[in-house]
């Protein structure tokens, strides 16, 4: 194997910043969870009379399923929302 071009290559690569670290709160998680399962249920029924929905469907599903389980949301890591922080009350906005 030739070192040399490891050596050239390395330090090069940009690291991910990124953390994988849960973005969304509950409330979002369960709602992803339902409606993802909800719709990938729906497309995996009508994959053989309607297969070009379905799949977008199944890919949809599985994003919010996937959403709803780890509770990151890379939409959200790529806008920098974090919804996991504390929700402050309507009345405490008002004193």
């Amino acid at each position: 194997m030739n070192t040399e071009v490891i050596e050239v290559f390395e330090g090069q690569v940009p690291e991910r910043t990124t953390s994988k670290k849960a973005n969304i709160n509950e409330t979002e998680k369960n709602i992803s969870l339902v409606a993802g399962s909800f719709i990938l249920w729906k497309s995996l029924k009508n994959i053989f009379s309607h297969p070009t929905l379905a799949i977008y469907g199944i890919v949809l599903g599985g994003a919010l399923v996937y959403r709803g389980t780890t509770g990151y949301c890379p939409l959200y890591d790529n806008l920098g929302i974090v919804s996991t922080e504390r929700e402050v009350p309507i009345d405490e906005l008002t004193r």
